[in-house]
């Protein structure tokens, strides 16, 4: 995976040598997708989810799993499936389609996050982008060499939460969309009936980030982080 998009030279014969570029695996062939269903139920906040893993971040996840027990393979499916933070309880999970080539790593797990709600008054506020993989750091300033990345990569959530009992949302998180020849990131809010689903995709579109884009990528760093830490308002009715 750390040769795409360069060249080999591969023999015909003892006299004949043909240059070949290695294919680069497309961002949406390698995901990471996060689908869960949320409620709520003071601060305490319980889903049911499903992590659907493709393409390199498929064999990564087969790769770190390997040879572990089945005390130390619990204690590292809470770590790499945490949400919210780090008062996540994973109560259990199974895994699915690791060795399939043909389908992509389904994990299935239930979890709560004690106190994740901040209670004010008449209102709850809940941060709905529990995946906090997608905070992004900003480059330094004086740095002057590329970024290289092993592979493209999507990482995508889909989140559904039931407003609870005697509570009303008025207004819903700004939607934002960004999208550049380097990276994209879109985060949308929607409503029907009781349940409020949001839904984010960030997408590296490269193997190198060179320093001219240093900026932008700065510049959506701060504006996807401001937008991560969006909170849900429900009011007591």
């Amino acid at each position: 995976d750390h040769i795409q998009g360069k060249e080999a030279l591969i023999g015909i014969d003892d006299e004949h040598y043909e240059v070949y570029t290695i294919p680069v695996v497309p961002a949406d062939s390698n995901y990471y997708k996060y689908v869960a269903d949320v409620t709520l139920k003071g601060r305490k906040i319980t889903g049911a989810s499903t992590l659907y893993l493709n393409g390199y971040l498929k064999d990564a996840h087969n790769r770190l799993f390997v040879d572990l027990d089945t005390v130390e393979l619990r204690k590292a499916y809470k770590s790499y499936l945490e949400l919210g933070n780090n008062k996540f309880d994973l109560k259990r999970y199974e895994v699915e389609n690791s060795e399939n080539k043909h389908q992509p790593t389904a994990i299935n797990f239930r979890f709560n996050i004690d106190g994740y709600a901040t209670e004010y008054k008449d209102e709850i506020f809940v941060n709905l982008s529990l995946c906090r993989e997608l905070l992004q750091t900003k480059i330094e300033k004086d740095r002057e060499f590329p970024f290289e990345y092993d592979y493209k990569y999507d990482v995508i959530t889909e989140f559904h939460f039931t407003i609870p009992d005697g509570y009303a949302v008025d207004e819903l998180p700004a939607n934002f969309n960004s999208d550049g020849d380097m990276f994209s990131y879109n985060i949308s809010y929607s409503r029907q009936g009781n349940v409020i689903t949001l839904k984010q995709t960030f997408k590296l579109k490269c193997l190198i980030l060179n320093p001219e884009y240093f900026e932008s990528w700065n510049e959506l760093a701060i504006k996807m982080n401001k937008s991560l830490n969006e909170s849900l308002i429900l009011k007591k009715i």
